[in-house]
Protein backbone atom coordinates (compact mmCIF):
# COMPACT_ATOMS: atom_id res chain seq x y z
CA UNK A 1 0.00 0.00 0.00
CA UNK A 2 1.25 3.41 -1.05
CA UNK A 3 2.27 5.92 1.67
CA UNK A 4 0.27 8.79 2.12
CA UNK A 5 1.66 12.97 3.15
CA UNK A 6 0.45 12.09 6.45
CA UNK A 7 2.73 9.56 7.33
CA UNK A 8 1.19 6.58 6.46
CA UNK A 9 -2.16 7.49 7.32
CA UNK A 10 -5.22 6.57 5.76
CA UNK A 11 -8.65 8.65 5.58
CA UNK A 12 -11.75 6.83 5.98
CA UNK A 13 -12.45 6.30 2.28
CA UNK A 14 -8.77 4.85 1.77
CA UNK A 15 -9.38 2.79 5.24
CA UNK A 16 -12.65 1.17 3.50
CA UNK A 17 -11.05 0.43 0.22
CA UNK A 18 -7.71 -0.95 1.74
CA UNK A 19 -10.67 -2.84 4.27
CA UNK A 20 -13.15 -4.12 2.18
CA UNK A 21 -15.77 -2.64 4.39
CA UNK A 22 -17.85 0.82 3.77
CA UNK A 23 -17.14 3.86 5.81
CA UNK A 24 -20.82 3.33 7.41
CA UNK A 25 -19.78 -0.05 8.80
CA UNK A 26 -16.47 1.91 9.99
CA UNK A 27 -17.77 4.23 11.61
CA UNK A 28 -20.50 1.64 13.24
CA UNK A 29 -17.72 -0.01 14.62
CA UNK A 30 -16.04 2.78 15.82
CA UNK A 31 -19.00 3.77 17.39
CA UNK A 32 -19.98 0.17 19.12
CA UNK A 33 -16.19 0.21 20.41
CA UNK A 34 -14.54 -2.66 18.25
CA UNK A 35 -12.16 -0.31 16.93
CA UNK A 36 -10.56 2.86 18.84
CA UNK A 37 -11.74 5.99 17.83
CA UNK A 38 -8.92 7.37 15.32
CA UNK A 39 -6.80 10.45 15.45
CA UNK A 40 -7.87 13.17 13.43
CA UNK A 41 -6.24 15.67 11.16
CA UNK A 42 -5.65 19.34 11.77
CA UNK A 43 -7.05 19.17 8.42
CA UNK A 44 -5.58 20.03 4.78
CA UNK A 45 -6.60 19.25 1.03
CA UNK A 46 -6.41 15.56 1.22
CA UNK A 47 -8.16 15.01 4.94
CA UNK A 48 -9.82 18.24 5.95
CA UNK A 49 -9.48 17.17 9.41
CA UNK A 50 -11.26 13.60 9.21
CA UNK A 51 -10.56 10.53 10.58
CA UNK A 52 -7.61 9.24 9.93
CA UNK A 53 -6.44 5.53 10.76
CA UNK A 54 -2.85 3.59 11.16
CA UNK A 55 -1.86 0.35 9.55
CA UNK A 56 -2.60 -1.65 12.79
CA UNK A 57 -6.24 -0.33 12.90
CA UNK A 58 -6.65 -1.34 9.43
CA UNK A 59 -5.07 -4.83 10.29
CA UNK A 60 -7.76 -5.01 13.08
CA UNK A 61 -10.83 -3.67 10.80
CA UNK A 62 -9.90 -6.60 8.48
CA UNK A 63 -9.78 -8.81 11.52
CA UNK A 64 -13.75 -7.10 12.41
CA UNK A 65 -14.67 -8.11 8.27
CA UNK A 66 -13.53 -11.63 8.69
CA UNK A 67 -15.48 -11.97 11.94
CA UNK A 68 -18.35 -10.35 10.18
CA UNK A 69 -18.01 -12.51 7.19
CA UNK A 70 -18.47 -15.43 9.75
CA UNK A 71 -21.46 -13.72 11.31
CA UNK A 72 -19.85 -13.53 14.58
CA UNK A 73 -21.33 -11.08 16.92
CA UNK A 74 -20.40 -8.19 18.17
CA UNK A 75 -19.14 -9.56 21.69
CA UNK A 76 -17.90 -12.48 19.98
CA UNK A 77 -15.51 -10.27 17.74
CA UNK A 78 -14.76 -7.85 20.49
CA UNK A 79 -13.90 -10.84 22.99
CA UNK A 80 -11.42 -12.09 20.01
CA UNK A 81 -10.34 -8.57 19.48
CA UNK A 82 -9.28 -8.86 23.02
CA UNK A 83 -7.01 -11.67 22.75
CA UNK A 84 -5.83 -10.38 19.74
CA UNK A 85 -4.26 -7.37 21.51
CA UNK A 86 -1.52 -10.45 23.71
CA UNK A 87 -1.93 -13.20 21.00
CA UNK A 88 -3.02 -14.72 17.85
CA UNK A 89 -6.90 -15.64 19.34
CA UNK A 90 -6.27 -19.22 17.57
CA UNK A 91 -4.09 -20.02 20.13
CA UNK A 92 -6.67 -19.03 23.30
CA UNK A 93 -9.07 -20.99 24.51
CA UNK A 94 -11.80 -18.80 23.98
CA UNK A 95 -11.51 -18.67 20.66
CA UNK A 96 -12.69 -22.90 19.93
CA UNK A 97 -15.34 -21.86 22.75
CA UNK A 98 -16.45 -18.88 20.81
CA UNK A 99 -16.32 -20.73 17.29
CA UNK A 100 -17.73 -24.16 18.80
CA UNK A 101 -20.93 -21.73 20.08
CA UNK A 102 -21.21 -20.19 17.22
CA UNK A 103 -20.53 -23.18 14.89
CA UNK A 104 -23.84 -24.97 17.44
CA UNK A 105 -26.04 -21.71 16.60
CA UNK A 106 -25.23 -22.24 12.78
CA UNK A 107 -26.50 -25.67 12.48
CA UNK A 108 -29.86 -24.89 14.54
CA UNK A 109 -30.62 -22.61 12.22
CA UNK A 110 -30.09 -24.55 9.37
CA UNK A 111 -31.90 -27.22 10.43
CA UNK A 112 -34.89 -24.49 11.14
CA UNK A 113 -34.74 -22.91 7.49
CA UNK A 114 -34.67 -26.81 6.43
CA UNK A 115 -38.05 -27.64 8.44
CA UNK A 116 -38.90 -23.84 6.51
CA UNK A 117 -38.17 -24.78 3.19
CA UNK A 118 -40.06 -28.56 4.03
CA UNK A 119 -43.46 -26.43 4.85
CA UNK A 120 -43.27 -23.88 1.76
CA UNK A 121 -42.31 -26.96 -0.42
CA UNK A 122 -45.66 -28.55 0.97
CA UNK A 123 -47.99 -25.23 0.43
CA UNK A 124 -47.23 -25.02 -2.55
CA UNK A 125 -47.88 -28.55 -3.70
CA UNK A 126 -50.91 -29.42 -2.01
CA UNK A 127 -53.54 -30.56 -4.65
CA UNK A 128 -50.69 -30.72 -7.46
CA UNK A 129 -51.78 -27.41 -8.77
CA UNK A 130 -50.33 -25.58 -5.91
CA UNK A 131 -53.41 -24.44 -5.15
CA UNK A 132 -55.35 -25.38 -1.51
CA UNK A 133 -58.91 -25.77 0.05
CA UNK A 134 -60.89 -23.08 -0.31
CA UNK A 135 -61.68 -20.29 1.87
CA UNK A 136 -65.07 -21.04 3.88
CA UNK A 137 -66.42 -19.66 7.20
CA UNK A 138 -64.17 -22.41 8.80
CA UNK A 139 -60.91 -20.35 8.14
CA UNK A 140 -58.51 -20.39 5.59
CA UNK A 141 -56.05 -23.08 5.04
CA UNK A 142 -53.60 -21.59 2.73
CA UNK A 143 -50.68 -21.59 4.96
CA UNK A 144 -51.23 -24.60 7.07
CA UNK A 145 -48.54 -26.92 6.08
CA UNK A 146 -48.78 -28.72 9.06
CA UNK A 147 -49.96 -32.67 7.30
CA UNK A 148 -51.48 -33.45 11.18
CA UNK A 149 -54.28 -31.73 12.97
CA UNK A 150 -53.44 -30.69 16.78
CA UNK A 151 -49.49 -30.94 15.74
CA UNK A 152 -47.89 -28.24 17.43
CA UNK A 153 -47.09 -25.10 15.18
CA UNK A 154 -43.75 -23.33 14.34
CA UNK A 155 -44.01 -20.26 16.93
CA UNK A 156 -43.52 -19.72 20.45
CA UNK A 157 -44.05 -23.38 21.63
CA UNK A 158 -41.45 -24.35 19.09
CA UNK A 159 -39.01 -21.63 20.23
CA UNK A 160 -39.38 -22.92 24.11
CA UNK A 161 -35.84 -23.88 23.94
CA UNK A 162 -34.37 -20.52 24.12
CA UNK A 163 -33.07 -19.93 21.04
CA UNK A 164 -32.30 -16.42 19.94
CA UNK A 165 -34.63 -14.47 18.29
CA UNK A 166 -33.54 -11.43 15.88
CA UNK A 167 -34.71 -7.80 16.61
CA UNK A 168 -37.74 -6.97 15.00
CA UNK A 169 -38.97 -9.73 14.49
CA UNK A 170 -42.11 -11.17 15.92
CA UNK A 171 -41.70 -13.37 18.76
CA UNK A 172 -43.41 -16.01 17.08
CA UNK A 173 -41.52 -16.87 14.12
CA UNK A 174 -38.78 -19.12 14.14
Amino acid sequence: MEQHSTGGLYSIGEAAEATGLSVKAIRHYEEVGLIPRPRRHDGNARTGGNRLYTESELARLRFVRQARHLDLGLDEIRRLLEIAEETCPSRHPDYRRILTGHLETVTRRIDQLSDLQTKLTTLLSKDGSGRVRRCSGDGCGCLDADPAPGRKRAGREANAGGTRQRKGRDPGSP
